[in-house]
């Protein structure tokens, strides 16, 4: 969307400062923007259908934006609609957003409002784009089945199998079944007399991308018709998928040329079924008839065809259509290939030859032309893909060093291949006779030779050998023969086949038995094992050590055949089978394994196997394992294990040092703890490194002195890890003394005691928030101890009025007009216990609706809103709000609840206001330390506080009795702020002024939190 465009915008918006601050935003977006107050003005510019885009406020004096809404979707359902508010809770912007609302957007955000309203207007011209290509598809389908509906011709469409998918209406008159023929087989229900034909054509087009045509008749009870089908394959077409049929109704043409057939038999035979096409034309090249080849090969009806120009046949680039036509004026005939196009625009290759034809009539001497067009575009594409195959086949013979020979031995005379000479190194083999060909094979091989002539000319056999021939420069080549008899008729008079060089495979073959007998003897004597298995697991080959060790497990010492299992322990079948599984699935790949195998005299050999599993196209692929007997190696490392384990098992770290501190052992548990490896800290000093404030105390020579006596010292200090990390450890250290009783070296045991640490920094916090709680938990059963008691007071007195009036009103002595007073009574008692059920109805609401959820709330956007909302009763009582929110903007929490606050405060101002002078109410914010506050201060009537300071927040007090009231507000106001984290308070002066003070802790204002 350019950014140059002019769009004109409709803003739905009863305050003029909002709808100019809007304004002003937009005022560098080229908008052209129009107000609209209230309903009539917004109904009025409505109904002009002249805007983009509709922007429009959630709260108006006598319309909200669901209303509008829908006006507007009457009007244009498509028109971009965006809503922009103060205040909307998010259910009522959703349910908005589901009914065609495009976006909802919030007024102390107006950054988001320009790309908004560019988004909406982008969607809505794609969507107008979108009904408008729709709209044209629906045109296109439309004309295509009234042309189709409309034409004379009868046209279906099947599926792969024969069922029709589409048809027109005139198909009832092929038929044989009433009713809905959608899905049917059409080979069931048209009935041709030879239906067999139909079915064959069915099955050419549905294997062919040609277009099909056959005359079949048709006949019903009461009338016999000739059909023209013409079929094209479309089944891969993705918008038809399908085989199209057309039947043309010829019957009526058919009976008007059977007079003319009957006279011109053989040459309308001979022009009707002529593959190639034939058409017959003025001299001045005006086509006057065309047959059925022609039709069918320009895609044209004859009639189509009848009174075009040559011209209109003839691709417009071709240039020898001149040419052609002065040879055949000069000679009476011509011959030429030329370029035609199609019906349907496509261009062909076709081989035309045209003659002049003389004839009479009525005694004048006139000329026709007879033109016969041969499409050669199949002719051309089999030429061109015979010279590729050529081309490929040389190519073949040259990579695969393979050629073609003929020896003729009756005529003598040899003919071969190009790559034949390259492979004899000739320069042009067919000069060759059968004797120098002959004279070419090695004199060692003229016997296999000979043995192909007597096998080929005697037995008519193919023989396949292989034989050597001289070559220049006395190079012997190896080469592959297969000859098979070469006929003359019935008589055999040669052979003829391949020829290949195998010479560099024969040379491969020789260096690969000299490998493998190189390979067989180093495999017979190494002292590692080495054996072949089958897929099965079976035993092919063992060299002589492992039937040293495991032959006697075997029958006869041999272990060939048998199953490879048999020398292991059971306890390894599982894992043996498991490998060999995972090399049968990933050739080449190499698997390591451990195996137990069973020894002579219970003393089991540990080995250690390569395993890879050569696969081969032939059949003979197999699994080759290499092992080695690792008994030795396992012994010693079990051992060394075992008394390496025994430091490396203590969770505690263990190092030790010389009588310097110099780092001469450092197990693992050591490794974990600091995180340098012994190779890094090996003698270095363990104090420097590690406790470097131990290192620079006078600490340090106290302990040794203590070790040195053979004294044990067991302390808490802070060590350093290899990154840095400052951490506790209990240390208990210990000395070595030589004989001598001197100190040789210390060993020094570490636990990391950081979670023991942590665990009593959060037990400490734990019982620091238990008070906390418990505290909390105090005050909480004070105040429901307070509310059961306000409550049963409050529900007491209506039900034991009712119950009086009740059993005054049972006694049947008592007057009418007491009775209608007493019954007036109990319905105002009644009226009283319902007023305080749905007011405890509503305490409890509110404490179970709170969720948590809490967001950002900007205080003077709060007050603006309530303000909103109180404009009636502000302008009546003439009342000033003033407010500095400078020091404590805003805060995370409830927006519901602190509305909530706001709201029945600034409404209690109002009420209680002094009737001799204007209500001011100041509301301010102050950040502080440990507490944020907010301060609500006005000039009204004030409150008594010397006897109703405990009773200041209680259900159902109230402090001013000329006003009415239930006394829940400022009860309503705490429950509220308790639930939210804060603190409230009152001060005043009687007739003077009241101060609300609300407190809350910074943690709960600095909370990120969402959901704390």
């Amino acid at each position: 969307m350019s950014k140059t465009d002019s769009f004109k915008l409709l803003h739905v918006e009863d305050s003029e400062t909002d709808a100019f601050l809007i304004s002003r935003h937009l005022q560098n977006n080229n908008f052209d923007i129009k107000l609209a107050k209230c309903r009539s003005e917004f109904e009025c510019l409505v109904a002009t259908n002249q805007f983009d885009l509709i922007l429009c406020d959630h709260y108006l004096p006598d319309l909200n934006s669901e209303d509008a809404l829908n006006i507007v979707r009457k009007k244009d359902p498509y028109i971009p609609f965006i809503i922009l508010s103060g205040a909307l809770p998010p259910g009522v912007a959703v349910k908005l957003m589901d009914n065609g609302a495009n976006d909802f957007l919030y007024k102390d955000r107006p950054e988001r409002l320009g790309p908004a309203i560019l988004n909406a207007l982008s969607k809505r011209k794609l969507e107008k784009e979108r009904l408008q290509l729709q709209k044209q598809i629906l045109y296109s389908e439309n004309r295509f089945r009234k042309l189709v509906e409309s034409a004379q011709d009868i046209i279906c469409i099947l599926n792969r199998e024969y069922r029709i998918t589409y048809h027109s209406p005139s198909i009832e008159k092929l038929v044989n079944v009433d009713g809905e023929i959608f899905g049917e087989n059409i080979l069931d229900i048209i009935n041709f007399e030879n239906p067999q034909r139909f079915s064959e054509l069915l099955r050419e087009c549905k294997n062919s991308a040609d277009r099909l045509e056959e005359i079949l008749d048709f006949r019903r009870s009461d009338s016999h018709s000739i059909y023209k089908i013409i079929l094209k394959n479309h089944l891969d077409d993705e918008g038809i998928d399908g085989i199209i049929v057309k039947f043309r109704d010829i019957t009526n043409d058919r009976l008007k040329d059977k007079s003319l057939q009957e006279k011109d038999e053989k040459l309308r035979a001979f022009y009707e079924n002529s593959i190639d096409g034939i058409i017959l034309a003025k001299t001045n090249g005006i086509i006057t008839s065309a047959n059925p080849a022609m039709c069918v090969m320009f895609g044209m009806q004859e009639s189509e065809l009848t009174g075009l120009h040559r011209s209109a046949i003839v691709h417009t680039d071709e240039n020898r259509v001149a040419e052609l036509l002065e040879e055949r004026r000069i000679s009476g005939k011509a011959k030429s290939e030329l370029e035609l196009i199609k019906k349907d625009g496509t261009v062909f290759p076709a081989e035309v030859s045209s003659s002049i034809i003389p004839f009479n009539r009525n005694g004048r001497r006139l000329k026709k032309t007879a033109t016969i067009i041969r499409d050669i575009t199949e002719h051309k594409e089999h030429v061109r893909q015979i010279n590729d195959t050529a081309q490929k086949l040389q190519y073949a013979e040259k990579i695969a060093r393979i050629g073609y020979l003929e020896l003729n031995l009756k005529e003598n005379t040899v003919y071969c291949s190009g790559e034949v000479s390259n492979i004899l190194d000739i320069e042009n083999c067919n000069e060759l006779k059968v004797e120098e060909f002959r004279s070419l094979v090695l004199e060692e091989d003229l016997y296999i030779f000979e043995d192909i002539k007597s096998s080929v000319l005697n037995r008519g056999d193919t023989k396949n050998i292989e034989l050597r021939i001289h070559v220049c420069k006395s190079e012997i080549r190896w080469l592959n023969v297969i000859v098979s008899p070469l006929m003359d008729g019935d008589e055999i008079v040669g052979g003829k086949g391949t020829l290949q060089d195998i010479t560099e495979k024969k040379l491969n073959f020789e260096k690969l038995a000299i490998s493998e007998n190189r390979y067989k003897s180093l495999i017979q004597s190494q002292t590692n094992y080495f054996v072949r298995l089958d897929t099965k697991g079976n035993f092919t080959y063992c060299n002589q050590r492992y039937i040293d060790d495991f032959g006697w497990l075997y029958p006869g010492n041999n272990p060939i055949g048998e199953n490879s299992l048999i020398d292991s322990l059971p306890s390894q079948y599982e894992k043996i089978q498991e490998t060999n599984a995972k090399c049968l699935k990933n050739p080449f790949r190499n698997y390591q394994i451990d195996i137990t195998k069973l020894g002579k005299n219970e003393h089991n050999k540990a080995t250690i196997w390569d395993i890879v599993f050569l696969k081969s196209d032939n059949g003979e692929s197999e699994l080759q394992c290499v092992g080695i007997d690792i008994s030795d190696r396992v012994k010693a490392e079990d051992e060394n294990k075992f008394q390496a384990n025994i430091l490396s098992k203590i969770g505690q770290g263990v190092v030790a040092t010389d009588a310097v501190g110099n780092i001469k052992y450092f197990n693992a548990a050591a490794e974990k703890i600091y995180g340098w490896k012994y190779e890094e800290v090996k003698d270095e000093n363990l104090v420097e490194l590690m406790f470097p404030d131990l290192y620079e105390s006078d600490l340090l020579k106290e302990i040794l002195e203590k070790l040195s006596y053979d004294h044990t010292f067991s302390s808490q200090y802070n060590g350093r890890k290899s990154d840095g990390t400052v951490f506790p450890v209990q240390i208990t250290m210990s000395g070595i003394l030589d004989q001598e009783g001197s100190l040789s070296g210390v060993i020094c045991i570490f636990s990391d005691i950081s979670r023991l640490k942590k665990s009593e920094n959060k037990l400490r916090e734990l019982n620091e928030n238990l008070t906390s709680y418990t505290n909390e938990l105090v005050s909480a059963n004070k105040g429901l101890e307070q509310f059961s008691y306000i409550v049963s007071h409050n529900l007491r007195a209506p039900v034991a009025n009712i119950i009086g009036i009740s059993e005054i009103i049972a006694d049947e002595d008592i007057d009418s007009d007491m009775r209608d007073k007493l019954q007036c009574d109990m319905l105002n008692n009644v009226k009283r216990l319902d007023t305080v059920v749905r007011d405890l109805n509503n305490i409890l609401k509110v404490k179970a609706d709170y969720n948590n959820s809490r967001e950002l709330v900007d205080f003077q956007c709060l007050t603006d809103n309530v303000i909103h909302m109180t404009g009636a009763l502000i302008s009546e009582d003439q009342v000033t709000i003033k407010t500095n929110f400078s020091d404590f903007k805003s805060m995370l929490t409830s927006r519901s609840y602190l509305h909530s606050v706001f709201y029945n405060i600034i409404l209690n101002s109002i009420k209680y206001k002094h009737p001799e002078r204007e209500l001011i109410l100041q509301i301010s914010s102050r950040s502080g330390k440990e507490f944020n506050t907010l301060t609500f201060l006005d000039n009204g009537l004030g409150i008594e506080l010397g006897k109703n300071r405990e009773e200041l927040f209680e259900l159902y007090k109230r402090h001013h009795h000329h006003i009415e009231g239930k006394g829940m507000g400022l009860f309503m106001v705490k429950t509220q702020l308790d639930l939210i984290g804060g603190k409230i308070s009152l001060e005043s002066e009687p007739n003077e002024w009241t101060k609300i003070t609300i407190q809350f802790p910074n943690k709960v204002v600095n909370s990120k939190s969402e959901n704390p």
